[in-house]
Order: C-alpha cells, then structure tokens, then sequence
C-alpha cells in the first residue's frame, strides 16, 4: 500500500476503494463490449447509449476517488 493511502480515515479509504472499483469495472464493461461478449444494447439506459452508462460510472468513480483523497 502506498503511504498516502495508509494514512486515510477508514470512510474516506472505503471511497478510494469504491471508486477505483466502480472505474475498473467500467474499464471491463468497455472491454467486454468492445470484444462483443455484451450486446451495445444490454447497458443502455434511458434512451443513452451504452457508452455513456460507461462512462459514468467511470467518471463516478473517479470522483468518489478525488473526494477520498481531498485533503491529502
């Protein structure tokens, strides 16, 4: 573990790790998309694409990040 992360307050390290989970898990959904394992059509939501699902739950993540190491 890095030393800026081992310093964290319990709550803001569970939002570093929630946030790097929800970028990982965009960056397989996009993957898992790309190769054609899942249908375009199986995250869509609210007549967006599924592209933009992606990458809000990537830009999701990556403010759940920013917010876990504000102060640091």
């Amino acid at each position: 573990m890095s030393p800026a992360f081992s310093t964290l307050h319990i709550a803001r390290k569970w939002l570093v790790a929630v946030g790097a989970g929800l970028v990982v898990s965009a960056a397989a959904l996009l993957l898992a998309e790309l190769a054609g394992v899942l249908p375009a059509e199986f995250l869509a939501a609210g007549g967006h694409s599924a592209l933009r699902t992606v990458a809000n739950l990537a830009v999701g993540g990556c403010l759940c990040i920013a917010i876990g190491f504000w102060d640091q």
